[in-house]
């Protein structure tokens, strides 16, 4: 497909977008382990097993589990007494667990807590590599799987008497990647990048006064948006890859530089400007505040067929 140009012409490579890659995943965040433990002072034992017989019964919960973000489950008290000091986490913080409906501090025997495990949107991988992808006899395309957060779960349910502790390795299919609005920024820069730099979230690179956020000719490749604001600087010889949007706001400059986007390149605000750069984009390129955009050639992003 031939390139579209607004004010003026020019070559381009081959381009294509992003799959990042990790030991784990796409998020890559491993742990091990699903043992239950139970201390009890009065000296008998007490079954965690997820069977209908289990005194603390977790359903909705399996070790190795894959879910879809949303993912529900249910803590039910059978043991003899109440539970009390009670806790529910995210081992490395990249899940978010959240009661559903109203809970009170206590679990009493025969009641039941309820919890929503959804994603972070933001995680803590800066570590990883990114691969080009050219399916189809070498033709660009986007890769529209959705990540994956794996992370351990932490049960802790303490009575007078009791106290059960329990972990699940398991995995979320984030949303957090999809096209569409930009999440906050996990990770925001000021001062000069001079290496390239791979992360899985959001990055916003803002420029400040003396101190302008500064992309020097290396390579930024990020799951979610890439945000300039301010007086940041894209200098040449850069390249862009977000796996969702590109977006240009306050006097943002994009100059001699590559940009792919799997969603939409955006200038959001009239000083902004691209100048003499390739630009790539799943969705489209929206300059509807005005800003400049001189000497640029436009590339449509295809979807990756599922044999591709």
């Amino acid at each position: 497909m031939a390139p579209k140009s607004r004010g003026g012409g020019g070559n381009i490579s081959r381009r294509a977008a992003i799959a990042l890659i990790g030991g784990g995943g796409l998020v890559g965040i491993s742990s091990t382990g699903a043992f239950s433990q139970v201390d009890n002072s009065r000296g008998f034992g007490v079954s965690t097993a997820t069977d209908a017989n289990a005194q603390l019964r977790i359903v909705g919960l399996e070790e190795g589990g894959k879910y879809e973000e949303g993912r529900e489950f249910r803590i039910t008290n059978r043991l003899s007494e109440p539970l009390t000091d009670n806790r529910v986490s995210s081992k490395n913080g990249d899940l978010i667990i959240e009661p559903v409906g109203n809970q009170d501090s206590t679990l009493d025997v025969g009641e039941t807590d309820k919890f929503k495990i959804t994603t972070s949107g933001e995680t803590s991988g800066e570590t990883g590599s990114y691969e080009v992808l050219f399916p189809n006899g070498g033709s660009p395309c986007l890769s529209t799987g959705q990540g994956e957060i794996s992370d351990t779960i932490t049960i802790q349910y303490s009575g007078a008497g009791t106290t059960v502790d329990l972990s699940r390795q398991i995995s979320i299919s984030s949303t957090s990647n999809d096209p569409g609005d930009c999440p906050a920024a996990g990770k925001v820069i000021t001062g000069q990048l001079k290496d390239d730099l791979i992360y899985d979230g959001t990055v916003k690179i803002e420029g400040n006064g003396k101190d302008k956020g500064q992309v020097k000719g290396v390579k930024v490749v990020v799951t979610g948006c890439i945000i300039l604001d301010d007086s940041a600087i894209v200098n040449p010889n850069s390249k862009l890859i977000a796996n969702n949007s590109v977006v240009l706001r306050g006097s943002a400059k994009i100059l001699n530089s590559e940009v792919i986007a799997g969603n939409d390149v955006r200038l959001e605000s009239p000083d902004t400007k691209i100048n003499n750069s390739n630009v790539t984009y799943g969705g489209s390129l929206s300059n509807e505040a005005g800003g400049t955009l001189n000497n640029v050639d436009e590339y449509t992003l295809d979807e990756c067929s599922s044999s591709g």
